[in-house]
């Protein structure tokens, strides 16, 4: 499942503000199981140890280790081993900068490490003299994911096929100022293409300069909607409730899932 958060009433008269059924967000799966793995593998869940790092066995840690680019650990007083967690390949250096991937690289192992201490909410874990830190390009792609996931399912009672996992985190504001729908799966990209504006090439010429300029300018808002009249099939007390923001409507939990070719519609271009 996937949910579409959509616009509740026109925002301005203009096209190039948000119009009713305008599809404001697009969360996938991906997105969803993301959001609630971050949560639950918080640093602030974390804790410290009696000596004021975070526990080895902390969920952030497993986080970190499913997604992060590289481990950091502090091998002695001036060195640190770096770690791909993608491919194992493993380089260790000091104070004496060395060439690593191209780059010439350096640290000062205990200035970094005190510094970083001192942070009310850093990510160092393990034991003094025994550090560990995580750094680099982040994937959240839904392969790691798993791995987080079989974390926290291994470490609390909690399992992904719970409810509450299954949609995204909207809070009550949300749900009074927006409508919420459960809709069939979708990707990436898919995702990106519905809350894309209509957008134009505009040449200015620069006053200072004389220089011909290219100012991208919006249309429309959005270029997806939802015609909450009719493609979601409510009577007229359902689009009451709706269309009243001074109570929360989820028709996530209310309604069988909608598929979403069937309601989404793409709105006639200005240009």
């Amino acid at each position: 499942m996937a949910d579409l958060m959509l616009i509740v009433g026109d925002r301005g008269s203009s096209a190039t503000s948000y119009q009713d059924g305008d599809v404001l967000c697009a969360f996938t799966r991906r997105a969803i199981r993301c959001v609630h793995a971050e949560r639950m593998c918080h640093l602030d869940h974390a804790g410290f140890t009696p000596s004021g790092l975070r526990p080895m066995d902390a969920l952030a840690r497993d986080f970190r280790e499913a997604v992060c680019q590289f481990r950091f650990a502090r091998v002695s007083a001036t060195e640190v081993e770096r770690v791909d967690l993608t491919t194992g390949a493993r380089v260790v250096f000091g104070a004496v900068p060395v060439m690593i991937d191209g780059v010439r690289q350096h640290m000062h192992v205990a200035a970094f490490v005190q510094r970083r201490q001192q942070h009310p909410r850093h990510g160092l874990f393990g034991a003094p003299g025994a550090e560990q830190w995580y750094g680099g390009r982040e994937d959240r792609s839904s392969a790691r994911l798993d791995l987080v996931w079989q974390a926290i399912e291994a470490k609390t009672p909690q399992r992904e096929s719970d409810q509450e996992f299954q949609h995204w985190p909207a809070g009550t504001q949300d749900l009074r100022s927006h409508l919420m729908l459960a809709v069939d799966e979708f990707d990436d990209t898919v995702a990106e293409t519905l809350v894309q504006p209509e957008t134009e090439d505009q040449q200015t010429t620069d006053p200072e300069t004389g220089e011909s300029v290219t100012t991208t300018v919006i249309l429309q808002r959005r270029l997806h909607r939802v015609d909450m009249q009719t493609a979601l099939e409510l009577d007229a007390a359902e689009i009451a409730r709706v269309r009243n923001r001074n109570q929360p409507v989820d028709l996530r939990v209310e309604r069988a899932p909608y598929t979403r070719t069937a309601i989404v519609t793409q709105k006639v271009r200005v240009r």
